[in-house]
């Protein structure tokens, strides 16, 4: 991550609204496709560049982040974390605790709490502007794998800081 007037700025706000703790910050995770179209889906905790960000960039490529949202199905994740086990079977009931889940395994909204419906935010890399415009209230960051360069990308929702930069 380079160290840009932008980038110590949003750490800073991270910093002060880590030491407030708003620890649920959540974000949009997904992909660019090569022709421009974002497809992303909900994240519930952790969302800061220093929590979702790095994770998807230390773990995640283009055919994991697929992976991950074809689990996903849009209904949203609870928390990213580095594994994604696409050989777990969908919960029968909702729970707030999956057993048998790694410690270290993305829990989901769909196949760990049995939650039904949801679907995925999408857009356009020439409309990002409109694309954040839909966003969910709330939602504060977003992250996305473009797989015309294999590099993340990340973005706030609104402010002055709007615009993809490199993780």
């Amino acid at each position: 991550m380079k160290l840009t007037e932008r980038t110590l700025r949003r750490l800073i706000r991270e910093e002060i609204k880590k030491e407030n703790l708003l620890t649920e910050v959540k974000a949009q995770i997904g992909y660019i496709d090569k022709s421009g179209r974002i497809v992303s889906t909900f994240v519930y905790n952790d969302g800061w560049v220093t929590g979702v960000g790095i994770i998807a960039k230390r773990y995640y490529d283009g055919k994991k982040v697929k992976k991950l949202l074809a689990i996903d199905k849009g209904t949203g994740i609870v928390s990213l974390k580095p594994n994604v086990d696409d050989t777990i079977p969908p919960a029968k009931e909702w729970s707030l605790k999956r057993p048998g889940l790694d410690k270290d395994e993305t829990v989901f909204l769909g196949r760990d709490r049995a939650v039904k419906g949801g679907k995925f935010m999408k857009g356009t890399l020439d409309n990002f502007d409109k694309y954040l415009k839909k966003m969910e209230s709330g939602v504060e960051y977003v992250y996305l794998y473009n797989e015309k360069d294999g590099k993340w990308y990340y973005s706030e929702t609104r402010g002055p800081d709007v615009g993809l930069e490199e993780i």
